[in-house]
């Protein structure tokens, strides 16, 4: 006799499957290194389209302009910096600077410390531009990933971890 409740589908035997996790990187930035690491995660599809604004696009969520220390003071000096730091800070999506490199790479570039000092301060508190910090392509790939991790357990209304991890079965069970 039917009830009028929908039937439960039959058991697969499957877990189900975690949503897609998508990356979309910039058509130029194809030479960084970045799209290379990032192709071998397993759990990202990678798409390549022309953005924008910003240089990597995390499942349509948040968006990540990638500058190289040296392209950071080049683009300083020749005045593109906070164009795109507002052009980016004016779209819908959260916005972050990701850096990538070593103090060392600026030897050459001819820019003072101070300069690029004020410029991180420019960026972080009147811009509200958050900035995060690599040392080369692997640390930057791997940073969009942790990124995107994160913004996928937001999505599934995962909790945020607190803290350092209690030791021990019961301390780790009672944690929640």
């Amino acid at each position: 006799m039917a009830s009028g409740l929908p039937e439960n589908p039959p058991e697969t035997g499957t877990a189900p499957s975690a949503p897609e996790r998508i990356i979309v990187v910039d058509d130029r930035e194809r030479k960084s290194g970045v799209m290379a690491v990032l192709q071998a995660f397993p759990d990202l599809t990678i798409r390549i389209e022309r953005l924008p604004v910003g240089d990597y696009r995390i499942d349509d969520r948040a968006l990540i302009e990638r500058k190289t220390v040296a392209d950071f003071a080049q683009s300083l000096m020749d005045g593109r910096l906070f164009r795109q730091a507002q052009r980016l800070m004016c779209q819908p999506l959260p916005a972050v600077l990701l850096l990538e490199g070593r103090a060392s790479d600026l030897k050459d570039i001819g820019v003072r410390r101070e300069a690029l000092q004020g410029a991180l301060v420019t960026l972080t508190l009147l811009f509200r531009m958050p900035i995060l910090r690599s040392i080369d392509a692997a640390e930057t790939a791997t940073l969009i990933e942790y990124a995107s991790q994160q913004l996928d357990r937001e999505t599934q209304g995962l909790p945020y971890s607190r803290g350092r991890r209690p030791k021990g079965r019961r301390r780790q069970q009672l944690r929640w």
